[in-house]
């Protein structure tokens, strides 16, 4: 025979390991770990459609701006618009006929314009 001999450690013989409930027990954890991932990846799908959708409304105006760019080109157009030139006859006489304001007031003077 050989030499080589496996020795037991000292101290009382070694059991399995035996849960209390040995059928419920996998069963009952495998079942809460399945409800805990499905639960958490539909609240992660809920929590990701807030805050894109709330990004995007937050940041609507310069979506707008880069996605229709001819809507905020300021260096096309007339210097002055016709309503302008119609109407600064009747601005400037309205002006001239109201009393000037004080310094101190605020507000504006009362008049008919």
């Amino acid at each position: 025979m050989s030499d080589l001999t496996v020795s037991t450690p000292p101290g009382p013989p070694l059991r399995a390991f035996r849960p209390r409930w040995p059928n419920r027990r996998p069963r009952l954890r495998g079942l809460m770990v399945r409800a805990h991932r499905w639960g958490s990846f539909t609240l992660g799908l809920l929590l990701l459609v807030i805050v894109v959708s709330g990004a995007v409304l937050l940041l609507a105006p310069e979506i707008e701006q880069v996605t229709r760019p001819s809507l905020y080109d300021t260096a096309a157009g007339p210097a002055r618009s016709a309503l302008a030139k119609r109407w600064r006859p009747s601005i400037a006489s309205c002006r001239s006929s109201r009393p000037p304001a004080p310094r101190s007031s605020r507000t504006a003077a009362p008049g008919r314009c």
